[in-house]
């Protein structure tokens, strides 16, 4: 079963949370385009979640990083509808394999985000700057009770040995992805499309 503070989180504050963050005031899609920054360094074990992405790959990618050595945790974050793809997996993580310690915790902060006009507009319009309140959830997980997991408020302790879900199978599952080549995993790291009714 969900742990009570990841229900409460993923039912009540994230819809509201992510409903604040879609009222704010954009541009016109027509006339003005997102400025992406594409210079934004990403640590070996800090793993971005996106909402288009299944959990699977973000699991497998965790217990690499972990059973290498090299990281004693690995740190997730996700904002909007990301955060809902952020616990699943921290989920799958607890249930199906043995002795992870995770902490959950939402992080408000400001984003500046910028806007260059489209090349029918240029001659028309400046560029844009817009400062956004970004609500997002950072998680920390290790194979260590790490004081940075275990003093958090939203600390979650390791699942009981008895209540995981066939790690061996699961562990040999991994293994067995991360084996193929990434032509052979294409396709997979993305949710299947759903079915449209006509």
């Amino acid at each position: 079963p969900q742990t009570p503070g990841l229900k409460k989180l993923t039912e009540t504050y994230i819809p509201l949370l992510f409903l604040i963050n879609h009222l704010m005031e954009r541009p016109s899609h027509k006339e003005y385009e997102l400025v992406r920054d594409e210079n934004t360094q990403i640590k070996e074990n800090e793993i971005r979640v996106k909402a288009n992405r299944r959990r699977f790959p973000y699991v497998a990618y965790i217990v690499k990083v972990l059973k290498e050595g090299k990281h004693k945790s690995v740190s997730l974050i996700g904002s909007g509808q990301a955060i809902n793809i952020l616990l699943s997996t921290i989920k799958l993580l607890r249930t199906r394999v043995a002795g992870v310690h995770s902490s959950v915790e939402l992080e408000v902060g400001q984003r500046v985000l910028k806007f260059e006009p489209r090349e029918d507009y240029k001659d028309k319009l400046e560029p844009i700057t817009k400062t956004r309140s970004r609500i997002s959830m950072r998680a920390e997980v290790s194979l260590e009770k790490l004081d940075s997991i275990a003093n958090s408020g939203g600390y979650l302790p390791p699942v009981d040995k008895a209540d995981l879900i066939k790690p061996e199978e699961f562990l040999d599952i991994i293994k067995d992805y991360q084996e193929r080549t990434p032509r052979d995993r294409e396709g997979e790291d993305r949710p299947p499309r759903r079915n449209r009714g006509r």
